[in-house]
């Protein structure tokens, strides 16, 4: 990922989850950033592609943390290391944290959200299978 790309996302994680949805604009992420409004075009169609890129990026990163649970040999090992890598990625990655699970009241319902069926649904449905039963 392009420098310029990355920090227009981190501008606009951090107006999110500091001003809501209705707080993020091109040219406020642009400020932020130092460039043109203009200039954020070039990486995203509107101001819902910035938000929902800011969201992915989060939901990969979680996807991963996630993934690290599989590594346990029992369901009551994989259900375990699933809370632990939870746990781990809300205290290593707050933005992202509190953009994908604390910030959904915000966001427009047209945006991918597990809650609407949207792109994060595979890493949400992690944890659904993770809640098999558990014989301890």
């Amino acid at each position: 990922m392009t420098s310029r790309r990355r920090q227009i996302l981190d501008a606009t994680r951090d107006l999110l989850l500091k001003e809501g949805f209705r707080g993020i604009s091109m040219r406020k992420v642009a400020e932020r950033v130092g460039v043109s409004a203009t200039a954020i075009y070039r990486h995203f169609a509107d101001r819902n592609a910035l938000v929902a890129a800011a969201q992915e990026e989060g939901g990969q990163q979680l996807a991963q943390y996630f993934a690290r649970a599989l590594a346990g040999k029992t369901p009551h090992e994989r259900l375990y290391l699933t809370g632990r890598n939870y746990l781990r990625f809300a205290l290593e990655h707050q933005k992202d944290y509190q953009l994908l699970f604390m910030a959904w009241d915000e966001l427009p319902v047209d945006l991918p959200s597990p809650r609407h069926g949207g792109r994060y649904a595979p890493t949400f449905q992690f944890l659904l299978d993770r809640g098999e039963p558990v014989h301890l």
